[in-house]
């Protein structure tokens, strides 16, 4: 099977219109964006009331929000948003303080004024005829249109490209590639129109939250419930509904997958390829997916009644209703995948963990280690861990997956406004494995990712494979708890950087990233997306290291009964890999300088090549299991030979 670099690209036509606002706003006044504001602020590592440069940002942010590939408004229209007077960030910051946002509403208000004029465009826009050859560089980084006749031509090219992206798709998906685009643009568009004063002023409201929490740093989010749900799913990958995957085709949700153990299986009523038209009687054909699968999703225990179309085999339709109790569904495959590669008298454990989760029933480490010894039974001779596209999760979980690989010490600290510093320590002397040890990383790895991948690199207990890391070395709170029963605040949740954190060696991977011990390029490093390209990333610094670990955050009289226990068993800093490192090096020059493969890879990288079919071979994991068993052959080898 092959696919292309163009995929890769291919989601950018995705963010040209601001779908992320089409979740919707809950029910919000005045007061509760104040409230809201008063508690970012007050929790944030930096900034602690809404200033000049803050109100700036946020209007900055809001006008992005709103037309983030520039083809509503024109420069004249945002420029005096864009770059603010003194005088207009002033009254921005004094209407914060009395609770008044009347500039944004006026933002809004033009922004309504340019979807009525963007209709009018569409209409001239059928006359003519669609450019070829348009890049979706042209949509990158670019500047607000000078004139409507400027702002014309960009609606086309971007119809343009659109028409491109559906052309590359199958023919039966073309049409409705771009119904679902329209629809899209279509409901973005209504909530600017809406008549309803209260529902356009909660649209107002939440885009406004997130405007100035965005403006403090690039991981501090006002997320709307419905993005507070979805962001705990991805983070536990678990969630509570019916067991089934659904795509938006227009005139209904249908199901694409039913996953195994959950309450559509078990039920054995619903089909793939059923379409779902109404929820517990309600019609959600033209709503939102996401307002459609919120009404889907509720409560462990509570029946949910489905209304659904199915074909039968004359591709009639037909019409039935069907109750599923809903249930907790475990997404196994965002938590944790386990494979056992076979290698001399026994196996190589590889663990490739998408996330850092722990709920009631088990954790990211808890599993690890559970695959672990159930490999140790077959002669483990080597572990790779794979934090690929691991974007991060619970930081008591990232600890615990640490701390299966080293003794007792510091595995993080973390520095506040205050320069405050705490440490994080793994208190357990018992080890889950010891043995040769392999971290996977890529640029998408993060946050917690970075900090199991640098502590391990530190104590000198994981050799480092793949490429420089994403570089969010900031600790964020988040309002929801993640072990609780899932209830979100109807008013919307919050995530806000509370400090930057360090490892033991007094690094902290902010902006820079985890640097690999041995490179080996990946299709994500093609992608600009690193902390260095985010908006407003805090910077990075350095503390003193805490191998010798005095325990001097914690009270005397806790510290004086710690320390005797705390002192045996400790990790102490190794270089289990560093006398092999030159060896594994050359070792891996070799094998990739031969793989035509990997060559080709590499060269359409390099030139950026589009039309480059990338051959289905995940060359990172394939290094890093030649690597660990080049490195388990030296070892046995050294030992011989001492012996």
């Amino acid at each position: 099977m092959l696919c292309d670099m163009r995929n890769f690209k291919f989601f950018f036509l995705f963010f040209l219109f601001p779908l992320f606002l089409l979740a919707k706003a809950p029910d919000l006044t005045n007061k509760d964006v104040h409230v809201i504001l008063n508690q970012i602020f007050r929790e944030h590592a930096k900034y602690k009331e809404l200033d000049e440069k803050i109100a700036q940002r946020a209007l900055h942010l809001f006008i992005e929000e709103l037309d983030l590939a520039k083809v509503y408004f024109t420069h004249d229209e945002v420029m005096r948003f864009l770059k603010p007077s003194k005088e207009l960030t002033r009254k921005v910051v004094h209407e914060f303080k009395n609770k008044e946002y009347k500039t944004f509403f006026t933002i809004c208000a033009l922004m309504a004024q340019a979807i009525k004029r963007k209709e009018e465009f569409s209409k001239a826009l059928k006359a003519k005829h669609l450019p070829n050859l348009v890049q979706v560089e042209e949509f990158k980084n670019m500047e607000f249109a000078k004139n409507t006749v400027c702002l014309l031509e960009r609606q086309l090219r971007l119809k343009g490209l659109q028409y491109q992206a559906m052309k590359k798709l199958d023919e039966d998906l073309q049409d409705k590639y771009l119904e679902r685009v329209e629809k899209y643009e279509r409901n973005f568009e209504e909530q600017i129109l809406e008549k309803d004063e209260k529902k356009r002023s909660n649209f107002v409201y939440s885009n406004i939250l997130k405007a100035v929490a965005a403006s403090l740093d690039a991981h501090t989010h006002y997320l709307t419930p419905q993005e507070a749900t979805q962001f705990m799913i991805q983070v536990q990958g678990k969630v509570f509904g019916i067991g089934a995957q659904l795509q938006d085709d227009l005139n209904g949700l249908t199901i694409t997958k039913i996953m195994k153990g959950g309450p559509c299986e078990k039920h054995g009523s619903i089909h793939l390829k059923d379409r779902i038209v109404a929820v517990d009687k309600e019609p959600i054909v033209g709503w939102s997916i996401l307002d459609a699968v919120a009404l889907i999703r509720g409560e462990k225990g509570k029946s949910v009644q489905l209304t659904i179309i199915r074909k039968d085999k004359d591709k009639k339709e037909q019409k039935l209703d069907v109750e599923i109790i809903r249930d907790e569904i475990v997404i196994e495959e965002i938590r944790l995948e386990k494979e056992q590669i076979p290698f001399g008298d026994g196996v190589i454990g590889y663990f490739r963990l998408h996330s850092f989760y722990e709920d009631l029933k088990t954790s990211s480490a808890k599993d690890i280690e559970k695959g672990i010894k159930e490999m140790q039974k077959k002669n483990l001779h080597g572990v790779i861990l794979d934090l690929r596209d691991n974007s991060g999760g619970l930081l008591p979980s990232a600890i615990d997956v640490t701390s299966l690989f080293i003794r007792k010490g510091v595995v993080v600290s973390m520095k506040d406004n205050d320069g405050k510093i705490m440490h994080f320590r793994n208190l357990n002397a018992q080890v889950a494995y010891l043995g040769p040890l392999i971290v996977l990383v890529n640029k998408l790895s993060a946050s917690g990712s970075e900090i199991v991948a640098q502590a391990l690199q530190d104590y000198g207990r994981a050799l480092i494979v793949g490429e420089t890391s994403f570089g969010k070395g900031t600790a964020q709170m988040f309002t929801l708890d993640g072990s609780a029963t899932g209830k979100v605040n109807p008013k919307g949740e919050f995530k806000v950087t509370k400090g930057v954190y360090y490892t033991v060696s007094g690094k902290s991977p902010q902006l820079v990233g985890v640097k690999p011990d041995i490179e080996m390029l990946g299709i994500t490093n093609a992608l600009e997306l690193s902390e260095e390209f985010s908006k407003y990333p805090l910077e990075n610094d350095q503390i003193q290291d805490h191998f010798d670990d005095e325990l001097a955050d914690i009270p005397f009289f806790q510290r004086q009964r710690l320390k005797e226990m705390y002192k045996i068993g400790r990790q102490k800093k190794e270089d289990l890999f560093a006398q092999y490192l030159d060896t594994l090096k050359t070792n891996q020059k070799v094998r990739t300088e031969k793989d035509q493969d990997y060559q080709a890879f590499l060269k359409a990288l390099k030139n950026n090549d589009e039309n480059y079919e990338l051959k289905m071979r995940d060359f990172q994991k394939e290094e890093a299991v030649a690597l660990l068993k080049d490195f388990i052959f030296m070892q046995q080898f050294r030992s011989t030979k001492a012996a």
